[in-house]
Formats: structure tokens, sequence, C-alpha cells
């Protein structure tokens, strides 16, 4: 649940969130001791607990003081919402608790393996195509859930897809790290660099569950290639090669970003109406200096790939065009993904009573949401 750094124009706020003091031994609460610490980032830490209540072993998010700002009560809300799931068919952490330590905000999950950025780089290579799959089918499926709640999780990446066991197969996995997310209708306030839409970046607004799609694809990629697809923090250079993997958007879609001309100037003469700004033309505009990356283009996708024949890996890669369409009303559904052929399921239906999947209805779960926690990525 690690947290990437904020992009250079924001400043750093993060120097005044107040740190919890935690170390190995310490008790967060009556029964809840700390036996690891597992990670930190921008907003949090994560300690390995042993409950004594229980006697099983619990992960426990600490979340850092922001002066000012409820950072620690959207997570909260929204996981208050999916607490129903049941984190084997929904493929959603299951939240246990939220308590306070030190005056700052906890919440106890059960206790995870490692995250698919991980489990990838220690393999050095991409996952197998039945890993692979099976990893589609579960997200697919989490989002599914989160759609029937009007939820956006916002924040899809490989350090927010969790292995429950790697030592077992299939791999099982839970989507975690709820802090970013927001309800459709609600003002949504950062997204993580790397995993951004082309709708978040030109402000193209409302935004809606399209732009996890469009995040889950960029995953995909990075897990099936062990390379990521999008390199950079800075918006200009993210949709430069954004350009360079998928082309420029249309004309329609930049005449909706409020933040289009930012980026990109309009011209008379041309295939299109919009141009994307030079590096020297944005660098003298902003004084930012523009970077230059090569993108993963999906047409190459299957050569990169270490596993598979050439059929899995062309489906795949018509799996992921779908998926990361330009248009966000042109991307495809979590259900379509579970019907696409890459997958070998004739329905949607007969593959979720295979993996003993309950989906809800579209409106069985649905409230609003009030006070969307700021965690500090970038603006949307």
């Amino acid at each position: 649940m690690e947290i990437n750094r904020m992009s250079n124009n924001m400043g750093d706020p993060y120097a005044f969130l107040e740190e919890p003091d935690l170390s190995v031994g310490t008790f967060l609460s009556e029964s809840l001791q700390v036996m690891d610490l597992l990670g930190e980032g921008a907003s949090g830490h994560v300690t390995k607990c042993f409950s004594t209540k229980t006697g099983e072993m619990e992960a426990v998010k600490i979340i850092k003081k922001f002066p000012g700002l409820p950072v620690e009560k959207n997570e909260v809300v929204i996981l208050e919402q999916l607490q129903s799931l049941d984190p084997d068919t929904s493929n959603i952490i299951k939240w246990k608790e939220s308590f306070t330590y030190q005056d700052h905000m906890c919440m106890s999950y059960e206790l995870l393996d490692q995250d698919l950025q991980n489990y990838v780089k220690a393999r050095g290579e991409g996952l197998l195509i039945p890993e692979l799959k099976s990893v589609i089918r579960q997200v697919a499926t989490a989002l599914q859930h989160l759609r029937s709640f009007k939820i956006v999780h916002a924040d899809i990446r490989p350090e927010n897809i969790m292995i429950v066991d790697r030592r077992q197969q299939p791999i099982r996995v839970r989507l975690v790290d709820f802090g970013l997310s927001f309800q459709i209708g609600d003002r949504p306030f950062f997204q993580a660099t790397g995993y951004r839409a082309p709708e978040v970046l030109l402000g193209i607004h409302p935004l809606t569950e399209a732009i996890d799609i469009w995040s889950t694809g960029a995953t995909l990629v990075e897990v099936a290639t062990a390379s990521t697809i999008f390199e950079n923090e800075e918006e200009y250079d993210e949709l430069s090669q954004i350009i360079q993997s998928h082309g420029q958007p249309s004309d329609e879609i930049l005449d909706r970003g409020k933040d289009t001309a930012s980026y990109f100037c309009e011209q008379v003469d041309g295939e299109h109406r919009w141009r994307f700004k030079t590096p020297s033309e944005y660098e003298e505009e902003t004084g930012l200096q523009a970077q230059t990356f090569t993108s993963i283009r999906l047409d190459d996708v299957p050569m990169i790939m270490a596993h598979g024949d050439p059929e899995d890996k062309n489906l795949f890669a018509d799996l992921l065009k779908r998926m990361m369409q330009l248009d966000q009303d042109e991307r495809i559904t979590p259900l379509e993904v579970l019907q696409h052929p890459f997958l070998n399921e004739s329905s949607p239906q007969g593959l979720l009573e295979n993996n003993a999947v309950s989906l809800p209805g579209p409106d069985e779960h649905c409230r609003d949401i009030k006070e969307p926690m700021p965690k500090l990525f970038v603006w949307i």
C-alpha cells in the first residue's frame, strides 16, 4: 500500500503530517500488538499485529494526521459500505475495525501476503497466462461489486492488488486501499500518477468508474510484461506517453477538458484542431522541463510477454485496447471484461458461478458518502 510522490508542481504538504510513535512490541490497542513494520506510505504506516483477543495476525494501517483535513474519514466510510461483502467472493479486502492510537485513526484488516508489484519483481518476469487470467477475473469481479455501490476505487495499481497466499495456486487476490475512493457524483480529489486516465489529466468531469478500467489496463500491462507502460509523474509527460501508445485523443474529447489548453494549442491547419504542445513550448509556458520517455504500445505487448501462446497474447492485447480506450464512454465494463474471449468463458454468469461469486444488483447497496478523504497524490 505504498503511495507515490505527489506531482512536483504541488509542493510538499506531507511536511505537515504528524507521525505516530511506532516500534515492534507497541500495543496499538488493548489487544493488538505490533509484531512487524510492513511499510510506510505518504499518508500512513502498515503494521503486522498479533491480536490477543483472537490469537490471529492482522494488518493495521495507522493514518498520519494532516492538520485541518479529515484524511482519516473517507476510507472508513467507504469500508462501512463494503463490510457486508464476502472477501472470498468479492475479492475485496476484509476490514475488521477502526480505532485510534495516539489520536491517529487506525484500521484493522485481514493480513495478506504480498502485492502484485513485488510478486512480479521477485520473479523477474511477468505473470504466467493462467495467473494473468485468474487475476483479471478476480479484479473485474471486485470492480463489478464496487460498481453496484456506485463507488470508484481511483487507485488501481499493482501495489493495491494483494495476494492472499503466494504459495497457493491459483493465486487469490484482494483489492485494497480505499483511501482515494469516491462515490459517483461526489468530487474526487487525487489519483496516483502513472495510472491516470486521459479524462483525469484533461480535467473532464464528471469522472466515472471508467477511470478504474483504464488503471486496471495499465496495471495488467505491468504485471504481464514486468514493465510499466507510463513512467513519469508530470501530467504533460504522461499525456505524451499516452499519445505515443494510443494516439491523440479526438477533438471532441479535448473540447470537453477544462485543462486541455494547458497541454494543447488550437490550430487552423492540420489533422486535428488541437495540437499537442512541444516540450519547448510547454517549458516556456510553465517553467517545467518535459522528460523524454518511450511508452509501450499495446500492439507490442504480445512480443514483450515472456509466456503464452500467440493466440492468448493477441487476445490479451485486444482486451487491453478495449479497457484503455481514450474515450471513457467506449471502455468496456467489468462484466464485459469477464465476457472477453481471453478469459475463455462464454458468459459472465458461467464465469461467476465457477468462481463462487454472487454480484448484487446495480442499486442494491447505494447510499451517499460524506466528506471524501483527500489522500495526497495529484489534484483531479
